[in-house]
Order: C-alpha cells, then structure tokens, then sequence
C-alpha cells in the first residue's frame, strides 16, 4: 500500500505551518492516519517507542491514537517503514557518504526528503520486496530502514521536510545502481576481533563448540540471529545472547558489544514466527472458549465488554504470545492498550477482569519492574483436532473452572469450517459508536462463521428471543447496507473489508454523525 502522499496526492510530511504544541502532534498523526498511514508514538525528543511493541502496534485507528496522544502528549510520530506504508528509507547520517554514493551511482532521483535532528537527511522510495534494514555494500553513515523498521516523521522535534515538502512531494522509484548497492553483500569484517568467518551453520546450544577470538562478532550475530524468532523481547535477547558469549567464548566479549549486536538483530523482522504448537493450542482453545462464552453466557452490554476484552487478548496471545515453563502462554500489553484494542474504558477493563479470570481462566500477572506493561497469562490448552462444535470437552481441557454443559452452536458445524477469530476484519466498536458492540458482534459472527439463518445467528450470539436480534441489530445493518439478506440468510457484501478499514477512522469520542459503512 502505497499511501497519497507517496504518490504525490498531498502532504502530510509538509511543515509549511509551524507544529510544535501538543495538539499540533495530535492533529498531524490523525492526518497521517487519514492518509492510510499507520503511526505510533516515540519517546519525546528521542525515538524510543512509547508502546510495548513498538512499531508493530502502528495504527490508523483515530480511537487509539487520540487515546495514546491524550497520555503523551508530546510524543513523536513513530511510522513503519515496509510494506504496510509502501516505503523505505534511506537514512543518511554522514552527508559526506551521501556525497560519495551519488558520485559512484549518479545523483539520486527527486524524492520526498526529511532533514533530521543530527543534520542528516531521509530520503524516501517507493517500497521494494526484499529490502529490510541491511545497507548492502552503501559507505559507512548511510542506514536502510525498509521491512521490520521504522523512522519518525514531521512534526516529531528536530524532523522537518526540505524545501517545505512541497517541491519533492512524491516519493520516487529507487534507481537501479541504488538497489543494486542495497542487495549487495559486503565482505565480512568486524572492527574489534580482525577478519574472521562465523560457521556456516552455527550452534544456538550453551554447550555448543568455543567460539574462538577471531570470530566472536560473527558468531554472536549469527547466533543472534536464529535466536530471534520473534519470542524474546530486546532484553531478554541481550540476556541470552550474554549466556552464550560467556559459557563458549575463552575471552568473553564485553556486555556493551553483547548489547551492540543484539540491536542490531532485534530491529530486524524475526526469522520465524515464533508460535510453537503449544501457543498455536493455547490460542485456539481460547477462541473455543470465546465463542462458548458468547454463545451461552454473554448477554447484554456488560457481556459484550467482556466480549471484546476477551477477544483482544487472545488476538494478543496469537500476535506476541510467549511459552511458560508451566505450559501456560503469556505476553506482555499494559492495561491501557488492552482497553484500547477492546474499544473500552480503562474502568471497564477492571471490572471485567474478575469475569476474565472466572470464565476463561485469563489472569494478568504483576509487573517484574515499576516500569513494565504488566502480562497477560492465558491457560494452555488443548482443542480436539478438527473439533467442529463448542462442547466443554473440546474446549475447557486446562482450565482450572469445572465442567458443564454448554449449548453447542450450529453454526459451527459447517463442513467448510470457519475462520480463525485472530484473523477477523470486523474491529471492535465503542458502545455508542454508529456501529456499536451488538451490531459488530453481528458482523463478527457473519465474518467468523459466514452466512446463517436467523435462528443459527441468535444462537451463536447468545440471544434468546431470535426477532430482538432481528429489530435491534439486523434491520438497520440492512438498512445501512452492511448486512445482506437472500434465500432466508444473512450474509455479508463482498467490500466487508474496505468497510471494516473505513469504520476504523470513527474520531475518538464519536466525532460528527455518520455511517462510514452506509453506501453512497
């Protein structure tokens, strides 16, 4: 996704008014997040992310980010660089090495350009592929930021567009010669050890062969590198790598080169997703449970916070999940971000947790530090393979509450299975919202478990009396275009998705009256 202003449809980098108080923050990253363009927010005056997984929560959800600018006003704006917003950055420190590289691959072509704090320039184009966040053979000073990193934008402090953005409001393609200097590989080196090779295959083991003095750089990255699969945070890489480094290196390495190479490697994408089976299990018998809960016990606007607080953890779990050494999946969110993704208060969050804990067996475990997020721990579990009905059998196997019978949802019995809650489109919704909880508990259930009858949808939503469901929720979603109905079903219309995106853009509070999902 190319975003407008990359191709050359506005401005959101210009800085043609000046943008420095704290309401001028919040304005210019709804506006990027108008534009299509997912932010998040950074350290003021620094570039440390403010929220537990730094650029992978950017977002274009206006609820969140006016939330998260109410609680740091002065944050900078955090962008992901990739594909999510269709580019990738040259990040040029040193401008005698930019200097340098036009005059081996031509100067480069016009292009959206930012100057920096340090005196240095980013210059933007238009995302490719592969490239990540290594800078190929380009001099020393001159970094990549594509796929898996981030940079700040305008008005972050000391970060403005040359020549007011406007000459240079278009993000151009990468020439060739560029791209051909990124893909390259420089030949192994290290400043501390001399020359020196990593194994071709190298061992993660605390037993592992000694690393010997002239490899040690190579090595530890290498090793960093397969232990980064996306489960460990910063520190906790750092941590590992140290243990390794110190059992198999006869001359360890310092922490602080320890630390260097793990940096590094951690702002790189993982090498693997880290979800082993017993994540994957966890998760899923969460959404059994999930859907348990809604249809037999969850009624009501109450229920349908607990609803959607559940859901967000477990779309948690999916996304960051951790393995304990009791079997049980942790990660970590702060309790303000949860309430967030849930599109409830913080309040409310609290009051639900005690249903939490009773019902699914989610407990939030206390904070290591005074400055941590705090974690969310779910119970480990284990589905039935292919189970196609909600039984408590299939899905409360690891909870510590008692068995029951529970009502099974026929809705779930489709040959063709359903889709994963963890996948879904439909967003979670304010109560009074134009699209509240019930109506996105309709569209949730339509997207989850595709077309039903009436009857199947009230009994997987949990709603007693099928025609209140009809007169509440399913006749004005008609209305409004977001539901269908034909041949006695309800079904959703093909642009579900774009509607889904555009609903996302609600202003935090309710904004002006609209249905941003209603045609025309």
């Amino acid at each position: 996704m190319i975003p407008d202003a990359a191709t050359g449809r506005g401005n959101p980098f210009s800085t043609s008014r000046k943008q420095s108080s704290r309401s001028d923050k919040l304005r210019a990253a709804l506006d990027y997040a108008a534009r299509g363009i997912p932010v998040f927010p950074c350290k003021p005056g620094g570039k440390a992310p403010l929220t537990s997984h730094g650029h992978l929560d950017a977002t274009t959800d206006r609820s969140r980010i006016t939330a998260w600018w109410n609680r740091w006003p002065d944050a900078n704006i955090g962008m992901p660089t990739g594909k999510r917003t269709g580019v990738f950055v040259l990040d040029a420190d040193d401008l005698g090495a930019l200097a340098e590289l036009e005059a081996n691959i031509g100067k480069l072509l016009a292009t959206r350009i930012v100057r920096t704090p340090s005196g240095g320039l980013h210059l933007y184009f238009r995302h490719v592929e592969w490239i990540t966040n290594s800078s190929g053979t380009l001099p020393e000073g001159i970094d990549v930021r594509g796929e898996g990193g981030y940079v700040l934008v305008p008005p972050s402090s000391g970060y403005a567009s040359e020549a007011g953005g406007e000459a240079t409001s278009a993000v151009a393609h990468a020439p060739e010669r560029l791209l051909e200097r990124i893909k390259g590989k420089r030949k192994r080196r290290h400043e501390e050890d001399g020359p020196g090779e990593a194994p071709r295959s190298v061992s993660i083991d605390l037993a592992g062969p000694p690393i010997p003095e002239g490899g040690r750089n190579n090595t530890l990255t290498a090793v960093a590198g397969r232990l980064h699969d996306g489960s460990r945070t910063l520190e906790e890489l750092e941590e590992d790598l140290d243990r390794i480094n110190r059992a198999r290196c006869p001359h360890p390495l310092e922490r602080k080169e320890v630390a260097k190479i793990t940096r590094s490697i951690h702002r790189r994408p993982p090498c693997r997703r880290a979800h082993p089976e017993e994540i994957e299990q966890a998760v899923m018998a969460a959404e059994e449970r999930f859907w348990e809960l809604v249809a037999g016990e969850l009624k009501g606007l109450g229920g349908q916070s607990v609803r959607d607080a559940l859901r967000a953890i477990v779309e948690g779990a999916a996304r960051y999940g951790r393995l304990r050494p009791d079997g049980d999946v942790e990660y970590d969110q702060s309790l303000f971000e949860t309430a967030i993704a849930a599109k409830i208060s913080r309040p409310t969050l609290d009051r639900v947790r005690p249903i939490l804990l009773e019902k699914a067996g989610i407990r939030r475990a206390p904070r290591r530090t005074p400055t941590e997020a705090g974690t969310w721990v779910l119970p480990g579990g284990t589905p039935e393979p292919g189970a196609q009905t909600f039984t408590t059998h299939a899905t409360t196997e690891g909870f510590s509450y008692p068995p029951r019978v529970v009502r099974v949802v026929k809705g779930c019995a489709r040959p063709t299975g359903r889709r994963r809650l963890t996948d879904a489109e439909t967003p979670c919704s304010r109560h009074f919202s134009p699209t509240n909880k019930g109506k996105s508990g309709v569209l949730l259930a339509l997207e989850v478990f595709g077309d039903m009858d009436l009857e199947e949808l009230a009994e997987a939503l949990g709603v007693k009396r099928p025609r209140d469901l009809k007169r509440r929720h399913l006749v004005p979603l008609e209305e409004e275009g977001r539901v269908l109905f034909g041949d006695g079903r309800y079904s959703l219309p093909a642009d579900h998705a774009r509607r889904c995106e555009e609903a996302r853009q609600i202003p935090y509070g309710g904004g002006r009256a609209h249905r941003p999902h209603a045609h025309g």
